[in-house]
Parts: structure tokens; C-alpha cells; sequence
């Protein structure tokens, strides 16, 4: 997607990134993979990402996406968006999660993205993000939809010490001259791939990560 796409999508006055989110729940699966894609591209710009989480609420159509029909804990949903919630608890057992690993990956990039500003992961820890990333983990098949996963919970339970930067640079969009987009960086090494053939993704990452996740998160209670 080239810089001119993103900038129309980016403009206040169109409110065009607006009326696509809710395509996210499209029966057409090219319909949501292209939204999806759109939207992770918007999330290059770190500028943007207040915009993107208090004013769109993005947050709450990717994360609606990205659910199953997992229950989750009372001091899991503890400080996650109403709307978010209440929609969660209309879907009840009933609830699909995004069933395109293409849109999956896309709806991840944009998290990992997010996740490259400091306010902007404050505020995903805040919002409740982290079951929802983690259910989905424990029922994902796909591995390059797997490894995005893991870029994002390095993010939310790093330790932020006072005085981190407030944006980790590495991030790039796809170029008018055809070069692949480049992910953020990872903030932790990636078990080997015979170490982490030894157990379920899930299993993995919880043993690596889930143990310091309490007390990232207990930051923002």
C-alpha cells in the first residue's frame, strides 16, 4: 500500500478508516482481509495511534475479531471497554473468531505496531487486550500467525522502566517501490525452532512470558 493510500485513509475529514472497521465483520473474506490490511498499514504512523485507539477505538473491532468463545475471568475483563464487553457477552459461546489466518495475521501486525509506543501498550495492558491475544494463541494452528503472537506479548509484558523511550523504532511500511513492510522488533529471542517443536505454542509462550505478565499488568490496575 502505497504512502498516498495511507494518507487518505489517515485524513480526519473522509472518516473513510471509520466506515471500514465495521467491515471487519463482513461475510466476504476478501472484504475483511483488505480492511484489515488497511488498517494495520495506518498503524505505521506512531502520530496516529491516539487517534486510532480513543477516537476509532480500533482496539475494540480488533479484538472483537480476534475473540472465540472462551469465557474469560471477572479480573480479566476488569477494565475492558463496555461496548467491547458487552458485545462479548451477547456473542457468549456462540463467538467465531476471525476464521482467515490472512486477516488474523493483519489484525495482529496492527497490534505488534501498536505496540511499538509506549502510551499505546500502557494502554492495550489497560483495555484487557492480553486474554483475548493469549485464548487466541491456545487455539492457533497457524505458525506465522503464531509468531506475530509472540512479537506482541514480548511487548505487553516487558518490564517499562522510567525513562524508556516512548516509541521503539524498527517499524516500516511497505514502499512505492515495492519493498516488503518491515515488522517491529521483538523484545525477547525466540526459542529455537526443535526447542519449541517440543511443545504447543500456547504451552510455550505461557512458560517464557505468562509469568511475568501478572506483574506487567498490575502497572496500569
Amino acid at each position: 500500500q502505497l504512502q498516498v493510500g495511507r494518507d487518505l485513509l489517515r485524513r480526519r475529514s473522509t472518516n473513510l478508516l471509520s466506515q471500514l472497521l465495521p467491515e471487519l465483520e463482513s461475510s466476504n473474506m476478501t472484504r475483511r482481509r483488505g480492511v484489515a490490511a488497511a488498517l494495520r498499514n495506518c498503524c505505521y504512523e506512531t502520530s496516529d495511534h491516539d487517534w486510532l485507539l480513543h477516537d476509532l477505538k480500533t482496539l475494540n473491532y480488533i479484538l472483537f475479531a480476534l475473540a472465540g468463545p472462551e469465557e474469560l475471568a471477572p479480573d480479566e475483563i476488569d477494565g475492558m471497554d463496555e461496548d467491547l464487553l458487552r458485545r462479548l457477552q451477547e456473542a457468549g459461546p456462540s463467538k467465531v473468531r476471525e476464521t482467515d489466518s490472512e486477516t488474523r495475521t493483519s489484525l495482529l501486525g496492527a497490534l505488534h505496531l501498536l505496540c511499538t509506543n509506549k502510551a499505546s501498550r500502557q494502554f492495550l495492558r489497560r483495555k484487557r487486550a492480553y486474554p483475548i491475544i493469549r485464548n487466541l494463541d491456545a487455539a492457533e494452528t497457524d505458525e506465522a500467525v503464531s509468531e506475530v503472537v509472540f512479537g506482541i506479548v514480548n511487548f505487553l509484558v516487558r518490564d517499562e522502566e522510567e525513562g524508556d523511550n516512548e516509541e521503539i523504532l524498527g517499524a516500516k511500511p511497505p514502499s512505492a517501490d515495492g519493498a516488503s513492510a518491515e515488522a517491529p522488533p521483538n523484545t525477547r529471542v525466540r526459542p529455537a525452532a526443535s526447542e519449541r517443536a517440543k511443545e504447543s505454542p500456547f504451552v510455550r509462550k505461557k512458560e517464557l512470558l505468562d509469568a511475568d505478565a501478572d506483574s506487567a499488568l498490575s502497572q496500569v490496575d
